[in-house]
């Protein structure tokens, strides 16, 4: 027997609302139906609190006539479902800048499929919808929300995973409620980072807060706060000598430096290890990666002894090397000055690093070491045009500096 619709509604919505009274005989087609799938009375009545709850939602989305053909329960469901979705989509989209907002608008339901599994609206508000500025078209603004969302997750074993798949982070320090990785590129960055981070999206500012100062760069998860919570993810920039913090955010992008310095795994936030320096270094080098503090990098891998790498990294910046005529004559001179035949060698042929100035001033720093086989080589780099360029010129000047530098490689002054 058909049910009693309005003993099942336990109040007139048919005679009450308009809206529903041409489709009426069409909704108890749909519930005769149903009912005779089995659906029985309690369920019917939820089933009709829904879609009077969501009547206008689903008369603005055009879904009426695809109610009410639904071919089972399982149809029906998933009809409301996609309404449910699409009407958050639509709450959602009143956030959005006008700039964008009707073009999110025009792909409402795409813009529900991004979000059907991620139900935090003050997460969207506070976190996400911070940094929206940035996005300047929809295409750009639905690519940031997907790396966000994708970035959402407490799954402790998917996110060991995940850094273990991803080059340029490595874990430091893995507990049941909490991991703490070292970040030491940029590509590491995007992919593991919270996507409301400047250096988990652009890569002028990963240069500027991260690689240009050589910094050690933390990313910690903390496994006591839901995936959404501000404290879940974590991002500390310190020194990567004094592990001093320079910056702190939560994975909302908010200030976190004095929530980090309070906490009891503030101690674990150590320096850079020389391996570590070393392995970066390295992870530069293979990759190509110019930086503007290149001579520190330098500098370390001399340090550690590392002279291959230092050679590679003077390779990679030799136009910043040459343009830098200073810095050039304190390598030369340095190197000289260690009697370190390889290097000046490495120097001169590799990088072409001499202006004939820099020449004089190198050749007069190894006569005066008394260095003969450095002499020697160096004296060979000179060219006729420049031999007879020098002679002119201290001839004319009479400058003391370049008088000794011609006497020496024309051989008057020998050691």
């Amino acid at each position: 027997m058909f049910f009693n619709m309005k003993k099942i509604l336990s109040f007139k919505l048919f005679e009450s609302y308009s809206f529903f009274q041409s489709k009426q005989n069409k909704y108890i087609q749909l519930f005769q139906k149903l009912e005779d799938e089995g659906l029985c009375e309690e369920d019917a009545k939820e089933l009709w609190n829904q879609i009077y709850g969501y009547r206008m939602a689903i008369k603005n989305q055009n879904r009426e006539d695809k109610l009410q053909n639904a071919r089972n329960l399982e149809e029906v469901e998933d009809i409301l479902l996609r309404v449910k979705l699409v009407s958050r989509a639509t709450q959602w989209a009143k956030l959005i800048p006008s700039h964008l907002r009707n073009e999110v608008k025009s792909k409402i339901e795409e813009f529900a499929d991004i979000i059907a599994n991620y139900d935090d609206y003050e997460n969207f508000r506070t976190a996400f919808m911070r940094k929206v500025a940035r996005y300047r078209d929809v295409n750009s603004f639905f690519d940031g929300l997907k790396n966000h969302v994708a970035g959402i997750t407490d799954d402790y074993d998917e996110i060991i995973n995940k850094i273990e798949a991803t080059d340029g982070i490595e874990v430091e320090s893995a507990l049941p409620d909490q991991i703490i990785a070292w970040a030491y590129l940029y590509s590491a960055s995007k992919i593991c980072g919270s996507q409301q981070w400047c250096i988990a999206y652009s890569d002028s500012y990963w240069n500027s807060y991260v690689l240009n100062s050589l910094s050690k760069q933390y990313f910690i998860w903390d496994f006591n706060h839901g995936s959404t919570d501000k404290e879940h993810q974590i991002g500390v920039t310190v020194d990567s000598n004094t592990a001093a913090i320079k910056h702190a955010h939560f994975g909302n992008d908010y200030d976190a430096k004095t929530y980090v310095e309070q906490q009891n795994w503030r101690k674990n936030l150590v320096p850079l290890s020389n391996d570590q320096k070393s392995r970066w270094i390295k992870s530069l080098i293979e990759n190509n990666i110019h930086i503007s503090n290149f001579k520190t990098a330098i500098e370390i891998s001399l340090e550690l002894g590392n002279t291959e790498e230092a050679k590679a990294l003077l390779k990679n910046h030799k136009s910043e090397i040459k343009g830098d005529t200073k810095y050039a004559q304190e390598l030369l001179v340095q190197y000289a000055n260690d009697n370190d035949l390889d290097f000046v060698k490495f120097l001169v042929e590799e990088l072409e690093l001499p202006t004939i100035f820099e020449k004089g001033l190198l050749i007069r720093t190894v006569y005066e070491q008394g260095n003969a086989e450095l002499l020697s080589y160096l004296i060979s780099k000179i060219t006729p045009i420049q031999k007879q360029f020098i002679k002119n010129f201290s001839e004319k000047s009479g400058m003391e500096e370049a008088v000794k530098f011609y006497d020496i490689i024309s051989g008057k002054l020998k050691l």
